[in-house]
């Protein structure tokens, strides 16, 4: 005789498991992936401020200063991911 598979099933609570898990890395890839641009990626002014952990009135003081690389479009500023890298490189300053 065939058995009934409900939702107390380990096999249909295992598929909805992994059904969550897809949908979890599914939202957070929408939220974390920005496309690239003639291969290269760009970061707003909030998305710089959440990774370095500053102020966005700090990157906006850097920019005004002239010390933060970035390209203005429609009022809106974008930062260029390896103009990012490679002021942090430059700024970077070994322990004694």
């Amino acid at each position: 005789m065939k058995t009934l598979i409900d939702r107390n099933d380990s096999r249909v609570r295992m598929f909805f498991h992994h059904a969550n898990s897809i949908i979890e890395k599914c939202e957070h890839l929408g939220k974390e992936y920005y496309p690239m641009l003639n291969g290269r990626r760009f970061l707003t002014v909030r998305q710089v401020s959440e990774r370095l952990h500053i102020s966005r009135r700090t990157i906006f003081d850097m920019i005004d200063k002239g010390t933060f690389p970035h390209y203005k479009i429609g009022g809106k500023l974008l930062i260029a991911e390896q103009d990012l890298e490679n002021l942090l490189n430059a700024s970077y300053r070994p322990s004694y």
